[in-house]
C-alpha cells in the first residue's frame, strides 16, 4: 500500500476498524489495562502522546477521571482525527491532534 493511500485506507474502512477494536482482535483492552495500571500509580497530571489515536475513544475513556495536562495524538485517517476532535471537544486540558504517518514524524513544536 503506498503511504499516500494509508489515509484514505483507514477513512474508507473505519466502520470495519471500528468492530476490531470493539471486538478486542488485536488486544486493545490488555494494551489500555496496562496503561490503566501504570497512571494508577502516576500522581501528577498527565501529558500524554498516542502514536496511531484513531478517534481516540480508548484514551478518552482512559484518561476521563484523570488530570491531564496535555494530550498529543497523532494518526494518518483525517477521518479519524475529525471523530477525535468532536470526542474531545471540552476535555480539560490541552489537547492536540496531528495528521501524520508514525513512520516520518511531523513537527510538533
Amino acid at each position: 500500500m503506498q503511504e499516500e493511500s494509508v489515509g484514505q485506507f483507514f477513512s474508507s474502512a473505519w466502520q470495519v476498524y471500528e468492530k476490531v477494536v470493539a471486538g478486542d482482535y488485536l488486544s486493545h483492552r490488555l494494551l489500555y489495562q496496562g496503561i490503566n495500571d501504570f497512571l494508577d500509580t502516576y500522581d501528577e497530571p498527565i501529558r500524554f502522546l498516542e502514536l496511531g489515536c484513531g478517534d481516540a475513544r480508548l484514551s478518552l475513556d482512559l484518561l476521563r477521571d484523570r488530570r491531564v495536562e496535555a494530550y498529543l495524538g497523532i494518526d494518518s485517517s483525517i477521518h479519524a482525527l475529525e471523530l477525535a476532535r468532536r470526542r474531545s471537544a471540552g476535555r480539560p486540558g490541552h489537547w492536540r491532534l496531528l495528521q501524520g504517518d508514525v513512520r516520518h514524524m511531523p513537527e510538533v513544536g
